[in-house]
C-alpha cells in the first residue's frame, strides 16, 4: 500500500499580527527589464512546493537601468490586503486588492494621483506580521488604481488624505516577493 504524504497548510504562529506596514512601492511595468512570475503549477520546472505556487523567487526582478521603484508613505493602520477567488467554474481567476491611505494634499501626491491613473503599474506592499512584500501586477497582467479619492475633511482636526485601491486578475494570489527592494522615497 502506498504512503500518504501530509502536509501542513496553515501554521500557528507565536505573536500572529495583521496589517501592512506605511510604505507602498511602485513602478511602471515598462521599468522593468525582467520580471519573475510565481513557478505554475504544470509543465516544465513546474513548481515542486505549495509555496513556489505563490513566491516570486530572489533576486527577483530586473528594473531598466537608471529605474527605480517609488514610495508611497501611508497612514499606519489604515490599508487592507484581501484576495478574492473570481470567475466561471474551471476557469477561476484571484482579484487582488490593497486599500492605502497617504496622509496630506501635497502637489506631489495630487500629481501622483494624476499619474497613475491610466498606467499599468507593478506595486509591493508590506505585511506587519511577516515583513513580506506583497506584489500586485505581474509580468503579463500589470495592476492599476481601481480608484482614488482625496479628502479634506470640515473640521480642523479632519481627515486630509488621498484613499487608493489598487487591483489586479492573476492566477495567484498576491504573491510573496523575496527579490531585492531598493526605493526612491516621495514624500
Amino acid at each position: 500500500m502506498a504512503d500518504i504524504v501530509l502536509e501542513d497548510v496553515g501554521v500557528a504562529s507565536c505573536e500572529p499580527m495583521a496589517a501592512i506596514a506605511t510604505e507602498v512601492l511602485f513602478a511602471e511595468r515598462a521599468d522593468f527589464e525582467t520580471m519573475v512570475d510565481p513557478k505554475s503549477m504544470c509543465g516544465t520546472g513546474a513548481a515542486a512546493t505549495l509555496d513556489e505556487l505563490a513566491e516570486i523567487p530572489s533576486p527577483g526582478h530586473v528594473l531598466k537601468a537608471g529605474k527605480k521603484l517609488n514610495k508611497l508613505t501611508t497612514v499606519q493602520e489604515t490599508g487592507e490586503v484581501t484576495t478574492t477567488q473570481i470567475g466561471e467554474k474551471k476557469r477561476r481567476l484571484f482579484e487582488n486588492q490593497v486599500s492605502i491611505q497617504v496622509a496630506g494634499s501635497s502637489s506631489k501626491l495630487l500629481g501622483f494621483m494624476r499619474w497613475a491613473k491610466n498606467r499599468d503599474l507593478i506595486f509591493l506592499v508590506r505585511e506587519v506580521g511577516t515583513g513580506n512584500y506583497r506584489q500586485f501586477g505581474s509580468d503579463l497582467l500589470s495592476a492599476w488604481t481601481e480608484s482614488q479619492e482625496h479628502k479634506i475633511e470640515a473640521a480642523a482636526e479632519g481627515n486630509v488624505s488621498a484613499t487608493i485601491v489598487i487591483k489586479d486578475k492573476q492566477k495567484w494570489p498576491a504573491p510573496v516577493y523575496k527579490g531585492d527592494v531598493t526605493v526612491e522615497v516621495i514624500p
